[in-house]
């Protein structure tokens, strides 16, 4: 995943971009003066190429696919987990005392709570285990009707289907990992871009700081996120974009219960809050939960990035 050169949301960055090359135009004489590149041409260029990356998928275009197979997946895993336990059962009965447990961890217990859990490749381990025990074993599991004579293809089919639903939805991550790619590095390109521009002007305008506020990032950015409002926001890494879509994600400050807003990016943002001291706390699936106290003054914005920690594996 690349990298980002700025440190703001995506819609900020488009803002400011499109405040930068607007005074770019209103002064378009002087910086051709500087650089003949610098021409109409150049900046209808600027501008065609800062709406075509507006218009690139969003997150919500680039996960429905995946997230609707996931939700596929899930039920696809569920019914795998069902069959799984019906095995349980004629492991029980075909293979009493002491005997038992080797065989119900041969026939992949160990992978049961982790598939539980829905993580794939556990729920995909699970059902080969199952698969294969059942295959060997099929004699004693039979015998004495215990096991329907039907179950062992039925348990292969459900593996089978599983496997072929696993990989697209490999599939469906592999490519939103390049278009969430691709997105990032022609936000990049937008921001190095005015950056470039920017310096060019801080050599045209040198002396004239009234002129040059129209072409710096950090003014620019402070006039289109507001800095009269309290808040709190920040970065939350350690986890993989589109990060505000993750399951379970949530950030609240404890004492007054209000919850971010978050984006793709996983930049968050918590505007009009009161001045005083908090609590953050950070919650997401497979991740700690952090508490992070942190200040609010009057008049500003808190800075606080979050890194996020996996789950500890038992």
């Amino acid at each position: 995943m690349s990298n980002k050169n700025y440190n703001c949301t995506q819609a900020e960055l488009y803002a400011v971009c499109a405040l930068g090359w607007e005074s770019f135009g209103q002064n378009i004489e002087k910086f051709s003066s500087m650089k003949p590149k610098y021409t109409d041409a150049f900046l209808a260029e600027r501008k065609a190429e800062l709406e075509q990356v507006m218009l690139m998928h969003n997150h919500f275009q680039r996960s429905s696919v995946h997230e609707s197979m996931r939700i596929e997946l899930k039920q696809m895993a569920e019914k795998g987990l069902g069959m799984w336990k019906v095995l349980q059962s004629h492991i029980r009965e075909a293979f009493p005392g002491e005997n038992r447990k080797a065989k119900m961890r041969g026939a992949g217990q160990d992978f049961f709570d982790a598939a539980y859990a829905f993580k794939w490749e556990a729920c995909q381990n699970l059902l080969l285990s199952g698969n294969t025990f059942i295959r060997e074993h099929s004699a004693e599991l039979l015998a004495n009707n215990n096991m329907d004579p039907a179950f062992p293809e039925a348990f292969a089919a459900q593996l089978q289907a599983f496997n072929t639903l696993y990989l697209k939805y490999l599939d469906t991550v592999k490519q939103g990992e390049l278009n969430t790619r691709s997105k990032a590095d022609a936000n990049n390109k937008l921001y190095n871009e005015l950056r470039s521009m920017f310096a060019d002007a801080r050599i045209l305008f040198k002396g004239d700081d009234a002129t040059l506020k129209l072409f710096s990032f950090s003014a620019m950015l402070n006039q289109v996120s507001g800095p009269g409002t309290a808040g709190l926001k920040g970065f939350i890494a350690g986890l993989p974009e589109p990060v505000d879509v993750h399951p379970g994600l949530e950030l609240k400050l404890l004492e007054s219960g209000k919850t971010a807003q978050i984006g793709e990016d996983g930049a968050y943002r918590f505007s009009q809050v009161a001045a005083g001291n908090y609590t953050l706390q950070v919650k997401a699936d497979g991740f700690q939960t952090l508490s992070l106290p942190v200040t609010v003054n009057t008049g500003s914005f808190t800075l606080l990035n979050v890194m996020m920690e996996p789950e500890a594996r038992v």
